[in-house]
């Protein structure tokens, strides 16, 4: 079956070990070592095996390869118990991977929700500390942008008459901004967010169809974001809004953290009225 020689020899390897096997030939021409190199050939029932060849060549009296003594030992059942252990490695790696990712988002997520409660916590020793609305607004938003790394943030009041929102603090916006009257109704997210009586998130200005973005957000560039409802009792009386210039996925934890934070809002709002009515 090996008739032909070397010459024929290499029209059994599979072709993509050609290249290894003629470099082999060529170490063994220069060195004389041992011929060792592991490779496919084809068996002659018409499947490949790999296949580990050892052995020595010798000369013939023109110093050309001869004959060749040595062994092929068949590996292939090793080789693919070792490329399945190959495989096996491989996907404990990125199971492994993939849970070192996991357990750092959680991680992330409790650090998070940590800092969260922590802002929540001092706003309000701040409103029971009796701290003025204003500086509290002021205050509060601030801390609010930085918590949920935002862009914009503010504090909206809701008019007598409920046909507008005034600005009472903000923070990220520019000081004109104060003087933005925010429309009720469908015509504004924060008034659409009235409407409703729960939070609203935006997930893409340039996609939004319940509500109209408001010319203070699209001049500055506002692209997702929440508002939640200041209440005063059963009756709403402000908006309290948050806004990214990135495309952002907010959670229901920042959705809890608004709340909260409009909550403190509440309590601060109904000292304050409690100090006036005990003056008047």
């Amino acid at each position: 079956e090996m008739n032909g020689g070397l010459d024929q020899f290499p029209c059994l390897i599979n072709p993509n070990d050609l290249a290894a096997f003629d470099s082999e030939i060529q170490r063994v021409s220069a060195t004389r070592d041992p011929f060792q190199l592991g490779f496919g050939m084809l068996h002659k029932h018409g499947h490949t095996v790999c296949v580990e060849a050892k052995g020595y060549f010798f000369l013939d009296r023109g110093g050309h390869f001869g004959r060749m003594v040595g062994f092929l030992a068949d590996v292939t059942a090793q080789k693919h118990a070792e490329e399945e252990l190959a495989r096996a490695h491989d996907n404990l790696e990125t199971r492994v991977a993939e849970r070192t990712a996991e357990l750092e988002q959680a991680n992330a997520v409790i650090e998070q929700r940590a800092r969260q409660q922590e802002a929540v916590a001092e706003l309000g020793s701040r409103a029971l500390a009796g701290a003025p609305l204003d500086v509290l607004f002021a205050d509060l938003t601030e801390i609010v942008r930085t918590t949920l790394s935002v862009d914009l943030c503010a504090v909206l009041e809701l008019s007598s008459d409920r046909q507008f929102l005034a600005v009472r603090g903000s923070s990220g916006w520019p000081p004109a901004a104060a003087l933005n009257r925010i429309p009720t109704g469908r015509a504004s997210m924060s008034g659409f967010t009235l409407m409703e009586g729960e939070p609203v998130i935006l997930e893409d200005a340039r996609t939004e169809h319940r509500f109209a973005i408001s010319e203070p957000l699209m001049v500055h560039g506002a692209r997702s974001g929440v508002c939640v409802v200041i209440q005063a009792g059963k009756e709403p009386i402000g908006v309290l809004s948050t806004f990214s210039r990135q495309l952002r996925t907010f959670t229901q934890d920042d959705v809890y953290f608004l709340e909260s934070v409009a909550n403190v809002l509440t309590a601060a709002n109904n000292r304050q009225r409690g100090k006036e009515t005990v003056r008047g």
